[in-house]
């Protein structure tokens, strides 16, 4: 789909458009591609016509199967001192926690308290990837053209310590929204569960994923069954082996890609080093994120907020995803709607619509 820039409907507009349109356009001008390019509806570029082709694989995998893998998002020379980094920040996630005279999450659900801070403060040689094109482009194309990050979570399962010999280890279950054990708001989304993707749980491996350190275990197709592992009438024993299931391997510096519904456990690590991972997931712009774990949640819950000195650290691709929950910032789908809206009041219409056929059912 080849769309005008913000300036190609500034030039159209004439009496058309409303002064507060045109202002609006101009703004976004300022982010319009160089000679022409193709632009998502939100009046952001499209990846290189190679990497599409790459997302485009991605997307289908995902929703075939329920879950992709897409490599080298963190490039294998930063890979060991990001690792490092990761290792450092979760000790400090750690004390911010005995600070707060709380181990965990469930010790944090007060609706009274003020929203922690997003782990993410504490990631940053980490948190430039987040915004690589083709995992964003992948996060669009099964969620909407606008996307952001929901959570942030360097602390918790995705780091596995070694020497865990238990082959048969399993904890099944399904992410937030579809998390039926997420504290007081489990089952605001009912089973059985809409057959709509409504968010992407990513694990991003900082050390290589297999049998032999504890890779993710996932089910295919799992996605799209009515019943869940936890669920209370379903006759699922989520601490056992399930046929057909997977261990998913992959390089480190890669990131594991999943249908929030896509039924999945942390694996036993059987090797000699501990896995490093973390779990990030982007929802589309549509989704309630109070929806959460208590107004404060863990340290990356969806309330959780991105202090204005991390904020400004970040390149613009992950500031787009964050900005929701950033200090003393708009959100910036707030904007990109008058592209969408110009650019339907100046479409070239057809003579008629006798082309116009309404399938049937």
């Amino acid at each position: 789909m080849t769309l005008e820039g913000p300036g190609g409907l500034i030039d159209k507009a004439e009496d058309t458009l409303s002064p507060i349109y045109v202002e609006h356009l101009r703004s976004l001008a300022e982010r319009e591609v160089p000679d022409g390019g193709e632009l998502f509806p939100t009046g952001a570029p499209y990846p290189p016509a190679e990497v599409r082709d790459e997302i485009a694989d991605h997307v289908a995998r995902v929703k075939e199967q329920g879950f992709t893998v897409i490599e080298n998002v963190v490039p294998p020379d930063r890979v060991a001192g990001i690792r490092e980094d990761v290792v450092k920040a979760a000790e400090l996630i750690k004390a911010e926690w005995e600070e707060m005279n709380a181990r965990d999450w469930r010790e944090q659900q007060t609706l009274r308290d003020p929203p922690g801070i997003s782990q993410m403060a504490h990631l940053l040689s980490l948190a430039p990837y987040f915004g690589d094109e083709r995992m964003v482009g992948v996060a669009r194309g099964l969620l909407d053209p606008h996307v952001r990050i929901a959570q942030c979570e360097a602390v918790g399962g995705t780091v596995r310590p070694p020497n865990d010999n238990r082959p048969d280890y399993r904890e099944w279950h399904s992410d937030w929204p579809h998390d039926l054990t997420a504290g007081p708001h489990s089952g605001s989304i009912a089973q059985p569960f809409p057959d709509v993707t409504m968010a992407l749980s990513t694990v991003w491996y900082l050390s290589d994923a297999g049998p032999q350190s504890g890779g993710t275990w996932a089910v295919p197709y799992s996605h799209r069954d009515p019943r869940n592992p936890r669920g209370i009438l379903d006759g699922i024993d989520e601490q056992a082996p399930i046929p057909g299931e997977v261990q998913i391997t992959a390089p480190a510096g890669s990131v594991y890609v999943q249908d929030t519904r896509c039924w999945h456990s942390v694996a036993a690590n059987p090797g000699p080093i501990a896995r490093i991972g973390l779990v990030l997931i982007y929802a589309p712009w549509w989704l309630n994120l109070e929806f959460s774990r208590g107004r404060r949640g863990f340290a990356g819950a969806n309330g959780a907020r991105i202090p204005r000195e991390t904020f400004e650290q970040l390149p613009p691709s992950v500031q787009e995803l964050v900005r929701h929950r950033a200090d003393g910032q708009a959100d910036e789908i707030g904007d990109a709607k008058w592209y969408v809206s110009a650019a339907s009041q100046l479409r070239e219409r057809p003579a008629d619509n006798s082309h116009v056929r309404v399938r049937q059912p």
